[in-house]
């Protein structure tokens, strides 16, 4: 049997009924930033640097685009091409 680690990650607001506490493993949680960047900043020091372009697609769907992380992760690309 393989083992391995839950981490949970996510901007929305958690189900009434489970709390942070409930929740085996890693909780990164943020309900001002998207899952995209939670996800990348995670995860950043594992991937090529590259896939911020990928992380800054789903902050734009999800209108989180104003975060200071993500404010800096635009410097790198023309904005226009993202949007």
């Amino acid at each position: 049997m393989k083992e391995g680690a839950l981490i949970y990650i996510d901007h929305h607001p958690l189900p009434e009924t489970i709390s942070k506490e409930e929740i085996p493993g890693e909780i990164i949680h943020d309900h001002k930033s998207s899952a995209s960047e939670l996800t990348y900043n995670f995860f950043q020091s594992q991937i090529n640097a590259d896939h911020a372009r990928t992380a800054i697609y789903g902050v734009i769907a999800d209108c989180l685009d104003k975060t200071p992380i993500l404010q800096k992760l635009l410097n790198r690309w023309d904005e226009r091409t993202l949007f």
